[in-house]
């Protein structure tokens, strides 16, 4: 069997502990829409942490919108320019 590296890519995040506070934090942010700054007081992680798990989900949601050929779209999500990510 072979798989793409995207598909590697998205498989990754499948992996790990979906209880851990890094992860929580991108729920927070990214699901429930609260700023970065407040979900990372109520996880109690570091403003690094939250940047970075909330990068990688964005980013592997929007390698998803690109394998499954959605392309760029509305709902496809910058990182840089996200409001609860600055």
């Amino acid at each position: 069997m072979s798989i793409t590296s995207t598909q590697y890519d998205m498989l990754k995040l499948m992996r790990g502990n979906t209880d851990s506070s890094a992860n929580r934090v991108a729920r927070l942010v990214l699901v429930n829409g609260i700023s970065q700054p407040d979900a990372m007081r109520e996880a109690s992680v570091s403003r690094t942490t939250a940047h970075l798990k909330v990068k990688r989900y964005t980013e592997a949601y929007n390698l998803t919108l690109q394998h499954h050929k959605i392309g760029k779209s509305e709902s496809s999500v910058n990182i840089d320019r996200h409001p609860f990510c600055l």
